[in-house]
């Protein structure tokens, strides 16, 4: 099963170090190619539309607790980091129950989920 990421996890991944900047700036304009960048933009605005409340109570509908707030950052963005993309195909394997199936599959590309039993 995968692990759970915990909000540490995502400042981590999410942090762009001054140094990386100065030295590497191509790493922050790695970005991924735009028809798979909008499948997974269009599963992360789905689950941010049912989170309204902001994961405030656990109702099964949009991001959890956890996810939330960088599952709505994500669905905010125009494009995604390589790294960006990463960090949302992990929050958005969870929640494959909220995303139409067709659109699960475009994204996953079939990768065999783990512990699923479909």
């Amino acid at each position: 099963a995968m692990e759970e990421m915990k909000l540490e996890d995502y400042v981590k991944e999410f942090k762009i170090d001054g140094e990386i900047e100065k030295e590497k700036p191509e790493l922050l304009r790695n970005y991924v190619d735009n028809e798979k960048s909008e499948t997974v933009m269009e599963a992360l605005r789905i689950l941010a539309n049912n989170d309204e409340d902001f994961a405030r109570e656990n109702n099964g509908k949009g991001f959890n607790s956890v996810d939330s707030n960088f599952g709505h950052i994500l669905a905010g963005m125009d494009k995604l980091t390589v790294k960006q993309y990463d960090i949302a195909k992990k929050i958005l394997r969870k929640y494959h129950k909220q995303i139409p199936e067709e659109l699960f599959n475009k994204i996953f590309n079939k990768e065999i989920l783990i512990g699923d039993k479909k």
